[in-house]
């Protein structure tokens, strides 16, 4: 019932306002931004673990753009501090592979 109350609550302030709602990804984009995610989610646990930038920024996937991509995720996940502690650690982690995540569909939606 809740769902069907905010569904017409949103309905009617889209129809209102004139605001358009986005259409849902399409699968591909939901599958690609997940991996980049998860990629983000890598880099930054590592951030967190002290691994040093120099060492990540040697690996490689292979593929010159998954490369690309991933030294961009690498120098934005070392402009930000390391924590101590493990919840703060994982706080982190997830809010960059959110970060992630959505500039990825935000990319992919243009």
């Amino acid at each position: 019932m809740r769902i069907l109350v905010v569904g017409t609550a949103l309905a009617a302030l889209a129809a209102y306002s004139g605001i358009a709602l986005a259409a849902k990804p399409s699968d591909e984009t939901l599958s690609y931004c997940t991996s980049v995610s998860e990629m983000a989610g890598s880099v930054m646990k590592n951030r967190q673990n002290e691994v040093s930038m120099a060492k990540m920024m040697k690996a490689t996937a292979g593929d010159p753009s998954v490369d690309a991509l991933g030294a961009e995720v690498i120098k934005d996940a070392y402009s930000t501090s390391a924590f101590r502690t493990e919840e703060n650690q994982k706080r982190a982690v997830s809010e960059f592979e959110n970060k992630w995540f959505s500039i990825c569909l935000k990319a992919k939606d243009k």
